[in-house]
C-alpha cells in the first residue's frame, strides 16, 4: 500500500512537470528509502550472484541511487540487512535511523553518523 500510495502521488506530480522523486521534494524521504534500498539490494545480487556489479561506478551525487551507498555503509559498519528491512517499515529518514538504532544499540553514533550524511 506505501508503494502504490508512493506511485500514485508521484504520476500526479508528473503529469503537472514535477520531476519524480526530487529531492527535498513532498516525498523524497520515502523514495530515497524505497528505491535507496531496491539499488542497493540490486547491486548485492549482482556482486553475490553475478561476480560482476558496477560497485566502482560512482553515484554520490545521483538521487536517489546515491542512497544504496548509505545502506552499503550501514552494512559495512555492522547493520544486518534483515535489521535495516525491518527498520524500513517508516517513511522517514529520522525514523528509519530511529528503528535501525533500536534495533542496533551498540551501533548508534555510526548510524546516526551515516544517515545525517543523507538527511
Amino acid at each position: 500500500a506505501m508503494w502504490t500510495g508512493l506511485i500514485n502521488t508521484e504520476v500526479s506530480k508528473s503529469m503537472l512537470g514535477s520531476p519524480y522523486g526530487e529531492k527535498d521534494g513532498l516525498n523524497w524521504e520515502l523514495i530515497a528509502l524505497l528505491e535507496g534500498w531496491a539499488y542497493y539490494r540490486e547491486m548485492r545480487m549482482g556482486e553475490d550472484y553475478l561476480d560482476d556489479f558496477d560497485a566502482d561506478r560512482d553515484y554520490s551525487s545521483v538521487f536517489p541511487i546515491n542512497y544504496r551507498v548509505m545502506f552499503r555503509q550501514l552494512e559495512t559498519a555492522g547493520c544486518s540487512v534483515s535489521s535495516m528491512e525491518r527498520a524500513m517499515m517508516h517513511n522517514k529518514l529520522a525514523e528509519f535511523k530511529s528503528a535501525l538504532i533500536g534495533l542496533n544499540p551498540t551501533l548508534k553514533t555510526t548510524i546516526e553518523s551515516t544517515i545525517n550524511m543523507y538527511d
